[in-house]
């Protein structure tokens, strides 16, 4: 097979490890719904569990742009957001893969969360990988944003027990110093991606372009395997 026809062929593999509950792929142009030209009113999941993301206000919906990534198309969110309400993701164990580029100056940003007072995967005010409670409580690892480029972040966890959770992090298939911990999370009510629970509420300014959920703590195989998969892909560090 040709070189082009390789690289071409990685991109559209599914991915290496098996079992996730949710995969949303900002390259397949088949899984977008537009309410119009490159506006997105849904994302659909590539699971089979349907868990898809929608927006029914056009104002709040994002845009996906062609050459954002490696040559990719991926999903810019500016102050944008979509919405799930299917499923708790939260409340047990979890191993959460983004592919994911923060643009704006940093105010503790959610990119995925449980909405109200929940959990919220994301950024804290100076732009590290972090975990937080409606932007007000947040525990931050030592790992900081590229911000030239798109990272690969995983956030690993038990889930949320008796209002706590402790989360491992690991950007670019480095490990962060120490698992972190918050107490008194609550189950949201819907699943938001881009925002924490409206668009002018620590909302992202940047991209997403692959979205992967386990619903366990993948083993350091099985997660070296989904980063190298999405490395590879994406073209990230």
């Amino acid at each position: 097979m040709p070189i082009l026809g390789i690289i071409a062929s990685s991109k559209k593999a599914s991915p290496p490890v098996s079992g996730y509950t949710l995969w949303l792929d900002a390259a397949d142009a088949s899984v977008f719904t537009y309410s119009s030209g490159t506006i997105v009113s849904q994302w659909t999941d590539k699971s089979g569990n349907n868990y898809n993301f929608t927006q029914a206000t056009l104002s709040f919906q994002p845009d996906r742009q062609n050459n954002v990534q490696n040559g990719l198309p991926s999903v810019v969110f500016n102050a944008d957001f979509l919405i799930n309400t299917l499923w708790d993701w939260s409340v047990i164990a979890f191993t959460v893969f983004a592919v994911i580029k923060n643009r704006s100056d940093p105010n503790n940003d959610a990119f995925l969360s449980r909405e109200y007072s929940a959990l919220a995967l994301g950024y804290d005010n100076t732009n590290k990988f972090a975990i937080h409670r409606a932007g007000f409580v947040t525990s931050a690892s030592n790992l900081i944003n590229t911000g030239s480029n798109a990272d690969v972040a995983v956030w690993k966890s038990a889930g949320v027990s008796s209002g706590n959770i402790s989360v491992d992090f690991y950007k670019n298939g480095t490990a962060g110093s120490a698992a972190l911990t918050l107490t008194s999370v609550t189950a949201g009510t819907r699943t938001l991606l881009g925002a924490l629970y409206d668009n002018t509420t620590d909302p992202i300014v940047g991209h997403i372009s692959e979205l992967l959920i386990y619903p366990s703590e993948l083993s350091d195989t099985n997660r070296n395997s989904v980063e190298a998969y999405l490395k590879t892909k994406w073209g990230t560090p």
